[in-house]
């Protein structure tokens, strides 16, 4: 057994309380350390001086007044009795910082559902016109018999029309490409192209029709064009 182990059982060895293998230990550590053995010798001396002092004999309600008089020294002192707790205030900074909290959520919340609302009872509200008992059209589904935006800015537009034009052109630059359209020996500059009609519509609704020629442009003899190729 070390010392840091054995020094923590001499008091019980001073006082012949230890036992068994506990006993054996210590007993063997002590007769061979020298350190040890003289903390044992003080140990009962110690004890050999304390059995010499008298005992004194205290009334059976000691303790009662001492604990009375400790508590009212400190009351003295302190202005609070020592065995009652301070009363904790009814509304500290932390529960008042709850409630502010919880109040400004509330009233965004409220004011956000106040901006944002849009039934009939708020529209009534606000304008003082409407009377949701007598109208009740809101609730169905209104069938549109004009559509909100023109469907053309030219007058006479016709889809088929413009379809047919394209269909015209396109054979006509087909004529024109491969030499089938011109009578003379004349060159003209044409475009080797096909014309594509493109429709598309506008965001506010009107419906547009483009004719897109392809890139390549070759030269070949002109000839005159026929009645029945001619773009109207």
């Amino acid at each position: 057994m070390r010392c840091r182990k054995a020094r923590s059982y001499l008091s019980a060895f001073s006082n012949n309380e230890l036992t068994g293998r506990k006993l054996a230990l210590v007993r063997d550590h002590v007769a061979t350390c020298a350190a040890c053995r003289k903390e044992v010798q003080s140990l009962r001396s110690l004890a050999e001086a304390t059995r010499q002092v008298p005992a004194l004999r205290v009334s059976s309600d000691f303790n009662a007044v001492l604990l009375n008089r400790v508590a009212r020294e400190r009351f003295t002192e302190t202005r609070t009795r020592a065995y009652f707790p301070k009363r904790a205030p009814l509304f500290g900074a932390p529960r008042l910082a709850m409630i502010s909290s919880a109040l400004v959520v509330v009233l965004a919340l409220a004011g956000f559902g106040f901006k944002h609302s849009d039934s009939p009872a708020a529209l009534a509200a606000g304008s003082g016109s409407y009377d949701v008992g007598s109208d009740s059209s809101y609730l169905t589904v209104q069938r549109q018999t004009q559509h909100p935006t023109p469907v053309s800015l030219t007058p006479g537009w016709s889809f088929a029309e413009q379809l047919a034009k394209a269909r015209r052109l396109t054979r006509l630059s087909h004529d024109l490409t491969y030499g089938n359209g011109f009578s003379s020996a004349q060159l003209a500059s044409v475009s080797r192209r096909s014309w594509v009609p493109t429709v598309w519509r506008t965001p506010n609704g009107t419906v547009y029709l483009q004719v897109v020629p392809r890139r390549r442009t070759y030269v070949m003899p002109a000839r005159q064009v026929g009645e029945d190729q001619r773009v109207y």
